[in-house]
């Protein structure tokens, strides 16, 4: 299988509820943390398997991806070494991937899968290089966005502040990976009023259940609402 075969995949999302891509800091993991969660994506996106076990191979992770074989081989070490992903013979035998800590009843979140590839690549992923930090920032957000999307509006709140306290990003940090998702076409952001007291910006994910959209889930929303979105 060179692509996922569904329209979405799940991925255990317990560890970054926890604080976990407090982790994936640029100066504890540099590039190969980018790489790492690139991997961490498109394996998600296959996931099906009760046991949390994914099969793939290297070319068809370096394809998904858009990584080198070396920064694909980096990128699985480091999630090995994070304690996120078992490979090989651990996870079963070879071109087998197990998630850890996956439980197909409870905490795992949504991720779109073969509606956003274009051939063989996540079409998003088309044209990164690996040469900025700011696609670590833009990574790490996409999973919290993911993990923190309440599944009746379909939209993610999340403030700055709730950034920091969840993923240990600066403001500058949060700014740009948001900006960077946006431009490639990963998120959209969407403004609701609060019952005339300002605004409250909501995360959607592109090719996330795109029929709950519009009139059916943008509206004015409740404080009520917003604040148990939030929390």
């Amino acid at each position: 299988m060179i692509v996922p075969q569904q329209d979405w995949g799940r991925f255990p999302s317990d560890w970054v509820a926890a604080g976990g891509l407090k982790c994936f800091g640029w100066s504890r993991v540099g590039t190969p943390g980018i790489a790492a969660l690139r991997l961490y994506t498109v394996l998600a996106q296959r996931l099906r398997d009760p046991d949390g076990v994914v099969r793939a191979n290297y070319e068809a992770l370096c394809d998904n991806a858009n990584l080198s074989r070396a920064s694909v081989s980096s990128g699985l070490r480091l999630l090995e070494d994070k304690n996120l992903i078992r490979t090989g013979q651990a996870a079963g035998g070879k071109g087998r991937y197990q998630f850890i800590g996956y439980d197909p009843k409870r905490g795992w979140a949504k991720i779109p899968a073969q509606k956003l590839y274009d051939g063989r690549q996540f079409q998003p992923f088309k044209t990164w290089h690996m040469r900025s930090q700011v696609e670590l920032h833009a990574m790490r957000l996409y999973l919290l966005i993911a993990t923190r999307r309440d599944t009746s509006l379909n939209e993610a709140f999340l403030t700055y502040q709730k950034i920091q306290e969840m993923a240990g990003m600066r403001d500058d940090q949060i700014t740009g990976g948001l900006t960077f998702l946006s431009a490639s076409s990963m998120i959209y952001a969407i403004n609701h009023t609060r019952e005339g007291h300002g605004t409250a910006r909501g995360y959607r994910i592109a090719g996330l259940d795109p029929h709950r959209h519009g009139g059916n889930v943008t509206r004015d929303l409740t404080e009520k609402e917003i604040a148990a979105a939030a929390n």
